[in-house]
């Protein structure tokens, strides 16, 4: 479901890399990062401390984290990400207080996000918490 999801986001935003958390439980979560291009190690391990950072769970000490890559830079080119990367958006996804998700978008250029790109990552928040709610009863139901 993270791969879907960083995949349909490379195809309307433009950006250098995508994470993705996903709460599991308070105790445990998935952080999915997607290149689309060349990064080095330390960009990676930065990538996974500022995801946790933005969302304050870097702070969590019971918090248990599976980490993924997606690496399709070779499929795509561009620069190498280096040590001006910044992040250009994050996106948490609440259900009330309730933390289930975040994206964060980094950039190593001077691309930013558009309107279109900022309403296009809402309606995908928006559409997120619909499917979140919809497992999550699903899960209720089957227990």
């Amino acid at each position: 479901m993270a791969r879907e999801l960083l995949n349909f986001l490379s195809i309307i935003c433009r950006f250098s890399a995508a994470g993705l958390l996903l709460r599991k439980s308070a105790e445990k979560c998935l952080i999915t990062l997607q290149l689309q291009e060349k990064a080095p190690e330390d960009f990676i391990e930065f990538a996974q401390k500022e995801i946790l950072h933005l969302n304050h769970l870097d702070t969590d000490q019971h918090l248990n984290c599976r980490f993924v890559l997606i690496d399709q830079s070779n499929e795509t080119g561009g620069l190498p990400l280096g040590g001006r990367s910044k992040v250009i958006k994050s996106l948490p996804i609440y259900d009330g207080n309730e933390l289930l998700a975040a994206i964060v978008l980094f950039e190593s250029g001077k691309r930013g996000l558009t309107d279109n790109m900022r309403h296009a990552l809402d309606v995908i928040a928006d559409r997120f918490l619909i499917v979140a709610r919809y497992l999550k009863k699903i899960k209720e139901i089957e227990n």
